[in-house]
């Protein structure tokens, strides 16, 4: 079963009232076997992610502006529109902000370090809690067959 946690025209929505939600509930999300997930980042790097896919962020440049440790090995994925992820890439990167919009199997999903800081759950319990507060990762690289759509913030699609 697909679920979709993720929806580019939430673009449209009022930023500082709305933020689109993760799964709906745990019996969702426990029936799902794949999950339409978000990636923002900058235009930067639109050819590289054009002909590989998402690859995961070798150079640690989530530390920017939070410090937090970066997986070398994953892709931060999101299950939530929230403006915050553009605006941070776009400050450290610049180019346009992107909207990458992705079908992923649960199978490649984990936990977020940062958005899970539960304590004695394990696996999927785990990953449940982190997509529910935005936002996971996909280990290794996301392929570019995986990549449902690519737009600007605004909605313009990129082809």
């Amino acid at each position: 079963m697909l679920l979709r946690c993720f929806t580019p025209t939430d673009v449209d929505k009022k930023w500082d009232t709305y933020r689109s939600a993760g799964p709906k509930s745990r019996s969702a999300f426990d029936d799902a076997t794949d999950f339409i997930l978000g990636h923002f980042t900058s235009s930067t790097f639109l050819e590289s992610i054009q002909r590989n896919g998402l690859m995961p962020d070798s150079k640690k440049e989530r530390a920017m502006d939070d410090h937090q440790p970066s997986d070398q090995t994953s892709v931060y994925l999101l299950t939530i529109f929230d403006r915050y992820y553009l605006e941070r890439v776009i400050n450290h990167h610049g180019g346009e902000p992107i909207l990458i919009e992705v079908q992923v199997s649960k199978a490649k999903l984990i936990a977020d370090e940062e958005k899970y800081r539960g304590q004695g759950e394990t696996g999927l319990d785990q990953l449940y809690l982190s997509m529910c507060g935005g936002s996971c990762k996909h280990h290794g690289a996301v392929p570019k067959q995986s990549i449902l759509s690519i737009s600007y913030a605004d909605g313009r699609p990129i082809s």
